[in-house]
């Protein structure tokens, strides 16, 4: 990881901090781009630090404030990577600020959904810093609205972003699991394994696989069981080992379930024939 140069970060931070507070939007937008990459340096003194920690504080301000998509998307990149690269300790109250401020943001209705992908993507990093910042991210239905904010997108990288999310953040409490299928996440998952991209099925068969082998007779309580079958069929035939070793294995674990047993009969007939 980079390092910053002493002083010079400082100033540079400085002065692109008086930019986001412009009444420009486009150099408010060049402003919070170019912070968003600074913040990929590892930060130690102490004088880029604080003036960094402004950095987030505008941006806390503009994503409550501003209606401008690209320029929330830009705040949300800068306050991932400060939760990111540990310039906020994981217990730190700001950070904790700043991670309500993305949550409620997310909650917001008209929000655009690549907005909503940036703000997913800044608080999978809150939430990856400590289990305590994952446990207050499931506590305020995070999952939930990670699933809703999907909802009527077709777009691959989006679907993409969002299901890695979900993945990231029921990975580790059993009740996020519950909560992602009653949402509808496996919708989510299933749309990325029709995919045309390679790594989209991938997420989606790895979602599918550990929402199935943590409760599989909930899971298809909520699943269109022959259209998840017919896409776990087509993976199963991918030139990818990977795809196809685990939709292999998640047919087989449907394979115990008798719920499954007249669509996995159908789908092996017609695949040989």
């Amino acid at each position: 990881m980079p390092r910053a140069p002493k002083h010079s970060f400082e100033r540079k931070v400085n002065e692109l901090n008086k930019q986001i507070r412009t009444q420009d939007a486009e150099e408010r937008r060049h402003a919070l781009a170019a912070l968003a990459a600074m913040a990929s340096f590892k930060i130690e003194e102490q004088g880029a630090l604080g003036a960094l920690r402004q950095s987030g504080d505008a941006c806390l301000e503009l994503i409550e404030t501003s209606d401008d998509g690209k320029t929330l998307q830009n705040s949300a990149l800068v306050l991932g990577g400060l939760f990111k690269l540990g310039t906020l300790q994981p217990d730190d109250q700001t950070s904790q600020r700043y991670a309500n401020a993305l949550v409620c943001a997310l909650a917001e209705d008209g929000r655009d959904v690549e907005t909503k992908a940036a703000i997913v993507n800044a608080i999978v990093d809150f939430s990856e810093a400590c289990e305590s910042n994952r446990r207050t991210v499931v506590d305020r239905g995070v999952v939930t609205l990670v699933v809703n904010a999907s909802n009527g997108t077709k777009d691959v990288q989006l679907l993409y972003t969002f299901g890695n999310a979900l993945i990231n953040l029921s990975m580790d409490i059993a009740e996020c699991t519950d909560e992602l299928v009653k949402a509808g996440g496996l919708h989510v998952y299933l749309k990325l394994i029709s995919s045309q991209q390679s790594t989209a099925r991938q997420v989606g068969l790895l979602g599918i696989g550990m929402a199935i082998g943590k409760n599989v007779s909930y899971a298809l309580d909520f699943i269109n069981i022959p259209d998840a079958i017919s896409h776990l069929t087509a993976c199963m035939q991918s030139v990818n080992a990977d795809e196809k070793s685990v939709a292999s294995d998640i047919f087989f674990t449907l394979g115990g379930s008798p719920e499954c047993k007249d669509a996995l009969l159908a789908a092996l007939q017609s695949n040989t024939g």
